[in-house]
This record gives structure tokens, sequence and C-alpha cells, in this order.
């Protein structure tokens, strides 16, 4: 009988936990959508290709420094990337060096990142 005071005691703080934890992700999550959103920040936007995962790229991107948010834009899964000018070639060159496989387990390699209205 004195077990189950102990195990609803870890069953309740390990809920705590995970609830602090949740809170602390969703908060992150709403200011990099804030900042992308806003209008004074600059970004950029990247057309993620077909089969590819675009939280690799979220997640390489952030490891880079960079705030990242996926949508959907047009039928196309898009990444809006906060950067200025002078970051575009380092955003461009983790797009570009971050290790990918397709949904299907295939290697990918995109070559050249190229943003939305580029040439």
């Amino acid at each position: 009988m004195i077990a189950l005071p102990i195990v609803l005691t870890v069953v309740l703080v390990l809920g705590v936990l995970v609830a602090l934890a949740l809170r602390s992700w969703v908060r992150e999550e709403a200011r990099t959508e804030a900042l992308i959103e806003s209008p004074a920040t600059h970004t950029v936007s990247y057309a993620v290709p077909d089969g590819q995962d675009p939280a690799i790229l979220v997640a390489a991107l952030h490891e880079a420094g960079f705030s990242a948010r996926a949508h959907l834009e047009g039928g196309f899964e898009v990444l809006r990337i906060a950067c200025n000018e002078q970051q575009r070639a380092q955003v461009r060159s983790v797009i570009e060096h971050v290790d990918r496989t397709g949904f299907d387990g295939v290697p990918m390699h995109i070559g050249h990142a190229k943003f939305v209205g580029e040439n």
C-alpha cells in the first residue's frame, strides 16, 4: 500500500515535467513564428524539393543560428528563413550541405539551392 502513493507522486511529477517542456517548446515556436511573420524581418523563401522532409532543413538552419518555418504555399512546402542579404550565402550553404534522404530512404542531392524568385 505504501508503493501506491510513491507511484502516484512519480506519475504526477513526470506529468508536470512534460507539461513544462511542452509549454517551453510552444513558446519557442510562437517566438519563431512572430519573428518570421514580422514586417521588419528580412526573409528568404526556399521551395523544399518533393520527397524532402522540411524538418531536417529547419533543424540544420536552427543549428546554424537561423530561424526558419515551414508552411504550404500554392500546394508546395516552402521554408521562410529569417536572414539579411549578407547571410543569404550562408543560408544557401547550409541548405546545400545538409545530409538528406527522401521519404523513400533514397539519398537526395539538390545541387545549387535557389530561393523563391531567383532565376
